[in-house]
């Protein structure tokens, strides 16, 4: 009996080791790999989806539709971008931030153009690029914000005047790499002018806040001098300097009854002409005052848009004038038409413009689509025979290729071109822009979002 007990107690203890032995050696598992960890998500980390780099975005673009007619500057997603003309390279200029009216400087090494810091005036800083993409930097020290129509590049030099009837401190000078000059002195709006040669300026300017009616002058970039050419102060009227003629020695400027009345200005002012070497002025016609339809043939031709009233679908047309005698030679638009935007050929031999059809205020307010419908491409010959449809619709900003053998224009915000002979049109750039046709009137200045170096 005794024995029994010892052999149960010596069974109890084995079992209780063997138990005791599983218990401490477990069976184990094949390792398993941890899985991977996303990246800006270690421990005490939250990821940033802002520092994630956005896709690249290819604009919408055929570079070999350029090749040959010069270089194109453009916008697109508000990046800056080129097109080498004489490759058909595309080259992005800027990597972030909105760009806006891009300008060639005048042999097309650098661009000047707009970075967006004010969406709804569409205004900001004055930046300038190499057509490389190198040395992009903002201009310092200009009085404020500036738009588009703000600054222009001299016709000769590496230099920018900024000033306009936006900009109402005067007139500055932007040399490269140089700080902001001010070359006119004022406080109130003005518009100005480049001579062809870059040598002058012309510009408007009053004097006299109480006495109402402004002063033309042109003063030289080198030695500060000014001239004075026409005195209106005390008139009560407006002067707005819209081009000078071709071979310098004349001015074209439009006059506003009411000084500077915004709301005249958008119907339209009295276009003149003042011969600087003497004379009095002479008055041309009544014109819009977007200075892009006033074009000059390479022998000193004048056409331009002629006609009163800020809507374009009604009482307008074509006319031809003499800078130097003021004559005034109308052209009959396309019958029942309206006819705008003209642009001469660079031999001067053709025209180019856009007629739709001509209504008045009650009947397009009732069919508006069918009239933006109706703006079609025409060519005719310089003198507005000949003329003929090309293509159609919602046509807007034609402009002639350096060879004058295609013709450029803008339809439902893009880019195409098309021979003067006819054909298929063909795109060049998409994307540009998502403003609806209606514009201001019916007016629209595509090329705020691109500019061709020819």
């Amino acid at each position: 009996m005794r024995n029994k007990k010892v052999l149960f107690i010596i069974l109890g203890l084995l079992i209780v080791l063997v138990v005791s032995l599983y218990l401490n050696n477990p069976p184990r598992l094949d390792s398993i790999n941890p899985l991977p960890t996303a990246k800006g998500s270690e421990p005490g980390q939250n990821p940033d989806p802002s520092k994630e780099k956005p896709p690249e975005q290819i604009p919408d673009v055929n570079p070999f539709l350029v090749k040959g007619h010069g270089d194109l500057a453009f916008v697109s997603r508000g990046l800056l971008y080129m097109i080498d003309g004489s490759t058909g390279e595309l080259r992005q200029l800027t990597e972030s931030g909105q760009a806006f009216y891009p300008r060639w400087s005048y042999d097309g090494k650098y661009l000047a153009f707009i970075r967006i810091t004010d969406t709804k005036s569409s205004s900001g800083t004055l930046w300038i690029v190499g057509r490389d993409g190198k040395g992009a930097h903002q201009v310092q020290g200009l009085p404020q914000p500036i738009g588009a129509g703000d600054f222009q590049w001299s016709p000769a030099n590496h230099i920018l005047a900024v000033g306009s009837w936006n900009v109402t401190d005067g007139i500055w000078l932007v040399q490269l790499n140089e700080k902001p000059r001010q070359l006119v002195k004022a406080k109130n709006p003005m518009w100005f002018a480049w001579s062809h040669d870059g040598k002058r300026i012309a510009y408007n300017i009053t004097e006299d806040s109480e006495a109402m009616g402004d002063i033309l002058y042109t003063i030289g970039i080198d030695d500060g001098k000014t001239v004075k050419r026409l005195d209106l102060a005390g008139t009560g009227t407006g002067i707005e300097v819209a081009k000078w003629w071709p071979d310098g020695k004349g001015l074209l400027y439009w006059t506003n009854p009411a000084s500077h009345s915004s709301s005249m200005r958008a119907d339209g002012l009295q276009l003149w002409t003042l011969n600087l070497d003497g004379g009095e002025p002479k008055e041309i016609d009544d014109t819009l005052t977007y200075r892009e339809w006033l074009d000059f043939s390479p022998d000193g031709k004048l056409v331009m848009t002629s006609g009163i009233g800020r809507s374009l679908w009604y009482w307008k047309k074509l006319a031809l004038a003499d800078v130097k005698s003021g004559e005034v030679e109308y052209i009959e638009p396309p019958k029942g038409s309206v006819a705008f935007e003209p642009a001469f050929s660079p031999d001067g031999k053709k025209m180019a413009f856009i007629a739709a059809q001509e209504m008045d205020e009650s009947t397009f307010y009732s069919e508006q689509e069918p009239w933006f419908e109706s703006r079609t491409l025409w060519t005719a010959d310089a003198d507005g025979s000949n003329a003929k449809p090309l293509i159609g619709s919602k046509i807007y900003s034609p402009m002639w290729s350096k060879d004058g053998n295609n013709l450029f224009y803008v339809q439902d915000g893009a880019l195409w071109v098309i021979s003067v002979d006819g054909g298929k049109p063909q795109q060049v750039l998409g994307g540009m822009t998502e403003e609806d046709t209606w514009g201001f009137y019916g007016h629209i200045r595509f090329s705020d979002w691109f500019d061709w170096f020819k």
